[in-house]
């Protein structure tokens, strides 16, 4: 009985994707910290984890990181973070800085079953940006890619570039796609444009700004998923803090419900 047990779980492990009758909800949020230091100066990391146990999400993009940085009191963030809300965490690299590291973030409910952190393409002399990318199997079976990011600042033909970077990267993926981050760039500019070539935005229909957090003036943060017609929109909410970053944090709740 003991071996038949076993046989079954190892089964029901590397049972395909959830079929499409059976649609599978993931709640995400991203949010870009500003290196964890809050609006009046302080580092209050425990107003930053209940921002984001109060969503309970399954999943966390999370940009401008700091890794053991002079700056942050040589603090691991992603790891003090993931500790606070009792998710899984995962820090890439970006730069060097301070003695330490800058880069993105990832939190999970469910762990990992591989990850990757991408350099993306870049035009010489702007600052280095990447891409982590981690493949994650929900409890109901559905293996997906989610993957973190924060483009170029200053340039929007940098910024394209690095979108049809992520493109080629994860436009034919084989599993679900969920892109989040900062993108840098408003709804109608081409890098988003560009991006709709293969992906599907959660708030293509609520365009609430995000930046910055004291008064939001555009939308420059993101949540995109892939194949377009694999995902049904739940929810989607900004959350109104203008403590803990000069970003707004941004959340959906989506449903794979498999392709047509």
């Amino acid at each position: 009985m003991k071996n038949l047990f076993a046989i079954v779980c190892i089964f029901l492990w590397f049972m395909p994707v959830v079929a499409q009758n059976n649609p599978v909800q993931i709640r995400i949020m991203t949010f870009n910290l500003y290196h964890c230091e809050n609006m009046d100066g302080s580092y209050d990391l425990d107003h930053i984890a209940q921002i984001i146990a109060d969503f309970d999400p399954d999943v966390v993009a999370l940009q401008e990181v700091d890794n053991k940085t002079t700056r942050s009191k040589k603090i691991d963030q992603i790891y003090e973070l993931g500790a606070r809300t009792y998710l899984a965490s995962l820090f890439g690299k970006t730069i060097s800085f301070d003695t330490g590291e800058f880069g993105n973030g990832i939190l999970s409910k469910y762990g990992y079953k591989e990850f990757k952190n991408h350099r993306l393409e870049s035009i010489a002399n702007y600052e280095t940006r990447a891409l982590l990318e981690a493949k994650i199997r929900t409890k109901d079976g559905l293996e997906f890619k989610f993957l973190s990011t924060h483009l170029c600042h200053a340039n929007e033909e940098n910024r394209k570039k690095q979108v049809r970077h992520i493109n080629d990267m994860f436009g034919n993926s084989e599993l679900p796609v969920i892109l989040a981050g900062d993108m840098n760039a408003l709804p109608s500019s081409e890098p988003i444009n560009i991006l709709r070539d293969y992906w599907k935005l959660a708030f293509e229909k609520d365009l609430k700004n995000t930046y910055p957090s004291k008064d939001p003036k555009g939308k420059i943060d993101y949540i995109l998923f892939k194949p377009k017609d694999a995902w049904r929109v739940i929810e989607t909410k900004v959350i109104q803090d203008s403590k803990a970053s000069d970003h707004l944090a941004v959340c959906a709740v989506v449903e794979y419900i498999g392709k047509k």
